[in-house]
């Protein structure tokens, strides 16, 4: 399945005004191989460089279970849909994928600085099962990992975002802006990493289902473009200004394009999904030759989201709330073969509705519910009207994740 994942931002990169306007445009940019901003690859006494082979890792998180990404000092969180108290992984850690198979989640280890920002200079792997933590690589003192961080379909490379600040950030706050901000990959095997710089500015990105391409976006007026990370090509996929882009968003009485945001590839590959800020974020999904197909509702301010429906080229979005405009919240389904639009699940808008995930056999919805910063539940939904829906306490969460593996219906 397509998982979501926490678009993590540094407090001093600032790095998605989506209110902005920018200016319109095409780049086509060639591949440069960035040796300077490559974190240092690390083998500790007690800590493994290298992440174990695919067929090596035990079996992971079965259907019925979920991972919840929590915030600093809670960090990564297992919960059970039928089990009352959740399982704590590695607090202090900042978790962003769960690997393919289930056993690992890729993960960050978080600090604050005496200067006010969260700074995140390690990559590390974590075990769900024995919380054994490896440590991938560390960043020098000017650079950090920041997210999203993602696995590769095979489970065999990350993708990841890499910061690079123009002062040490444990010295002096380095603002809003900063030196650097790219994708770089790194292959498991080897723990070695390539960054691709000539990308300009880089916010998000996903992997293509074949692990050989990530579709990437950044501000405006950069378009969304596609790379190849093993040969370095890079191509301009849709375009700002696209004609058949402006016509329907003015149809939808939209302004102009100014950014594309939270780039996803479609189950098969057939489709590319991203939020289209024009300047409220409207869900738009393209072919894979970027022509426009559907458009779905825009935003309605807070907590937007979007993910493919498991095995289907079926896109699932919520608008998210709006604490001016108190509306029910609604999780629609749009079909990028025919346009349809459908309701497919509402709720109240008390409690505030943050995120959702559906399960790998897409029985499962989870629901992460919000009253306060410290007061929060994950609410479980049978699709499929079987069971009644349950509910876990949880506290200073973000990002849900299911198991791939397994297909236990319990």
């Amino acid at each position: 399945m397509k998982l979501l994942k926490r678009a993590k931002q540094s407090s001093a990169t600032g790095q998605t005004d989506t209110s902005s306007l920018m200016h319109l445009g095409m780049l086509l940019v060639a591949l440069v191989s960035c040796t300077p901003t490559r974190p240092t690859p690390t083998t500790p006494a007690n800590e493994s460089a290298v992440a174990p082979s695919p067929a090596a890792r035990p079996i992971g998180p079965p259907e019925g279970e979920l991972l919840a990404f929590g915030w600093e000092a809670n960090g990564p969180v297992l919960l059970v849909h039928d089990v009352r108290d959740p399982i704590s992984l590695a607090p202090g850690y900042v978790g962003y994928d769960i690997s393919p198979d289930g056993s690992n989640v890729v993960a960050t280890r978080e600090v604050r600085l005496s200067t006010g920002i969260s700074y995140n200079p390690e990559l590390v792997l974590i075990d769900i099962k024995t919380q054994e933590r490896r440590v991938l690589a560390r960043t020098p003192s000017r650079e950090e990992f920041n997210g999203p961080i993602k696995w590769s379909p095979a489970g065999t490379s990350l993708a990841y975002s890499l910061v690079r600040y123009a002062v040490n950030p444990a010295q002096v706050h380095p603002g809003p802006r900063t030196e650097l901000q790219t994708v770089c990959v790194m292959k498991l095997e080897t723990a070695t990493s390539t960054c691709f710089p000539d990308l300009r500015r880089v916010f998000d990105f996903d992997w293509s289902p074949d692990g050989e391409s990530l579709l990437v976006t950044g501000p405006g007026p950069l378009p969304m473009q596609v790379l190849n990370p093993t040969t370095g090509h890079v191509s301009s996929l849709v375009a700002l200004d696209d004609s058949i882009l402006r016509r329907r968003l003015m149809r939808a009485g939209l302004g102009r394009a100014v950014q594309f945001v939270g780039p996803s590839w479609s189950p098969s590959g057939a489709y590319v999904a991203s939020w289209v800020n024009a300047p409220l974020p409207v869900p738009a999904v393209f072919t894979s030759d970027g022509q426009l197909v559907a458009l779905g509702h825009p935003a309605r301010g807070n907590a937007y989201t979007f993910s493919w429906r498991p095995g289907a080229d079926v896109l699932l979005y919520t608008t998210g709330f709006s604490l001016e405009m108190p509306k029910p919240w609604v999780l629609r389904e749009l079909n990028p073969t025919d346009g349809a639009d459908r309701v497919l699940v509402t709720r109240s808008n008390r409690p505030l509705t943050n995120d959702f995930s559906v399960s790998p056999s897409g029985r499962w919805l989870a629901l992460l519910r919000w009253r306060s910063d410290t007061h929060q539940k994950i609410v479980f939904l049978d699709l499929a009207g079987q069971q009644q829906s349950r509910s876990v306490a949880f506290s200073s969460g973000e990002i849900l994740a299911w198991g791939t593996v397994g297909q236990s219906e319990d």
